[in-house]
């Protein structure tokens, strides 16, 4: 399976802020990388994953977050990202949810998933939310 720790994870398309399509594979991983999912559709949800994210960024300062709105609506996600503070974070919209959804089996938007400096996978399968999150899977990369 694709999704095992170690392996590469699968490809798919992602717009930029600046409207340039690019292939997931090919984006920057100049360190540990959390992507996280929200969705314009869902602003109160996508609020709290946003505070979330904003308090393991404190906790874990060498970790990349990189958001991924996963509605459809990407002139909306480009307006949200103008409008919401989303400082020292990335922000990509998926262009095609369903094959995203299929290839990461994603059922909620508090899915995250992390990849080492060489985008091979650390986690595909963690809750933004857990304890373990942190306790597991970033203490035990960091060695903290």
């Amino acid at each position: 399976m694709h999704l095992q720790k170690g392996n590469f994870p699968p490809d798919f398309d992602l717009v930029t802020p600046d409207k340039k399509t690019v292939c997931f594979k090919d984006t920057p991983r100049p360190i540990i990388n959390l992507y996280y999912l929200w969705s314009v559709n869902q602003s109160y949800q996508s609020s709290v994953i946003q505070g979330r994210i904003h308090q393991l960024m404190k906790r874990f300062p060498s970790v990349r977050f990189v958001g991924i709105d996963a509605s459809k609506n990407e002139a909306l996600w480009l307006k949200r990202v103008s409008e919401w503070d989303l400082k020292n974070t990335e922000q990509l919209h998926v262009t095609n949810f369903q094959d995203f959804s299929e290839k990461y089996l994603i059922n909620d938007l508090n899915r995250c998933f992390i990849l080492d400096e060489k985008g091979k996978i650390i986690s595909v399968f963690e809750n933004i939310f857990s304890a373990n999150l942190e306790k597991d899977t970033f203490r035990t990369h960091f060695r903290l």
